[in-house]
């Protein structure tokens, strides 16, 4: 089966003393931080991005993004919280994830 190269999924950012935090609401475990705004949409792409490719690693399937419009009936928001669209591209992420330098150790008989 082809894995799409683009995801695009709905983040509640919940601005907080210490900073935003960010959680995916169709993707239960990936949650991140940012200290501002700028740093919360960095690192939200980051962890969504991570989220995914293990789970395309892991064989698992990727859940169908929520509606923007199915997520306001079923989240109901504090007053500091907002929905943030987040769009990743996986193609350039899987090539740099498959060229990490592996460092492999093995002895060589005399």
């Amino acid at each position: 089966m082809e894995r799409p190269d683009v995801y695009r999924y709905h983040a509640i950012f919940s601005y907080e003393e210490d900073g935003i935090h960010v959680v995916f609401p169709d993707l239960p475990g990936c949650v991140t931080f940012g200290a501002d705004e700028e740093e919360a949409v960095y690192m939200a792409k980051e962890a969504l991005s991570l989220h995914i490719y293990g789970m395309e690693i892991d064989g698992e399937e990727i859940p169908t993004p929520s509606t923007l419009k199915s997520l306001t009936e079923s989240e109901k928001l504090q007053a500091n919280e907002t929905f943030f669209p987040v769009e990743v591209f996986m193609l350039p992420f899987r090539k740099k994830q498959n060229k990490r330098l592996v460092r492999k150790t093995f002895s060589i008989p005399c």
